[in-house]
């Protein structure tokens, strides 16, 4: 029984596709992990939904990304 493994790589994060929608302000009632790695909840922050595009194997994704408005700015 051997097992095998696939390393997963993006190969296009894509913002402006159907089903994706620009930054909106929310709250984070849960702990939420931002574009810049720090941790935040109980807090304002923005969210978007972006299209990501792997590269093997070939599969579309749905995730939704967190910034606070200095990682907006930078």
């Amino acid at each position: 029984m051997s097992s095998t493994t696939q390393e997963l790589t993006i190969e296009t994060r894509e913002v402006d596709k159907e089903g994706c929608y620009d930054w909106v302000e929310t709250y984070a009632l849960l702990p939420k992990i931002t574009i810049s790695g720090k941790m935040l909840w109980f807090k304002k922050c923005y969210k978007r939904r972006v299209r990501i595009v792997w590269k093997q194997p070939y599969d579309i994704d749905y995730i939704m990304e967190y910034a606070t408005a200095l990682d907006l700015l930078k």
